[in-house]
């Protein structure tokens, strides 16, 4: 299962889908609010979007599933894994984390705030804030690329899930018990979800490895495509083998 990022279309994940359905069944759910999945009727909880893909996995996979998960779609991932409710085969979290320091709280009840505000130069800021100085000289298109992801929820579904975040429980404690598998893969310059995140994990959990993409920032699909795509296949097949 691929789980997207907040925000993130689908197509970020295309890369890892072709790379990955000659061989796997793949299941890549849109959140509640984003493309077709309809916005959740009640406030969102980070509680029932783990629900949420507990029951796609279930209902569609009789066996143990590997989870990839982007940014927050990482957490989702983490969080399915430490509740039990289905069995987890692996964890691949990129640009990801199962807590946050305090300055990355605030700043996402900041964008939060402003994302209601509509305050000008959210596009821009988002943007630029995503990627590395590098990326952004070589693919000069990247910025109206990465503007363009705030479309990808409905209105006022970013905000609700920025308050979540900035709200979520740590996970730390109970990724400590974790059985399966983990990989971490974080950008060196990444300032949505600093590297220190991925960081934490490995404290807590001996067995987790974590890969640092120097010059890259929180975009590793297109910053550093091909070695992102191969470390995510080389995980994935080696705990499906």
């Amino acid at each position: 299962m691929l789980i997207h990022g907040s925000p993130s279309p689908l197509s970020y994940f295309g890369p890892l889908v072709k790379a990955l359905s000659p061989h796997f069944r793949l299941l890549v759910p849109e959140l509640p609010g984003y493309g077709k999945t309809p916005r959740s009727p009640t406030p969102l909880s980070l509680q029932t979007t783990a629900g949420l893909l507990e029951s796609v996995i279930l209902q569609r996979q009789n066996q143990p599933v590997t989870l990839v998960g982007y940014s927050g779609g990482g957490y989702h991932a983490l969080h399915v894994a430490v509740r039990g409710n289905v069995p987890v085969r692996g964890v691949y979290v990129l640009s990801g984390f199962a807590s946050l320091p305090e300055d990355v709280r605030s700043f996402q009840q900041q964008a939060a705030s402003a994302l209601r505000a509509n305050v000008p130069g959210l596009r821009e800021a988002f943007a630029n804030g995503a990627v590395g100085a590098t990326t952004k000289i070589g693919n000069p298109g990247i910025l109206d690329l990465l503007s363009t992801w705030l479309d990808a929820p409905a209105p006022g579904v970013l905000a609700d899930e920025l308050d979540a975040f900035s709200r979520s429980p740590s996970l730390l404690e109970r990724v400590a018990g974790l059985k399966c598998p983990v990989v971490l893969r974080t950008g060196t310059l990444d300032a949505n979800v600093p590297a220190a995140c991925s960081q934490a994990v490995a404290t807590v959990l001996p067995g987790a490895r974590v890969e640092t993409v120097k010059d890259a920032a929180h975009v590793l699909l297109l910053e550093d495509e091909l070695h992102t795509v191969q470390s995510v296949v080389q995980a994935v097949v080696g705990w499906n083998s």
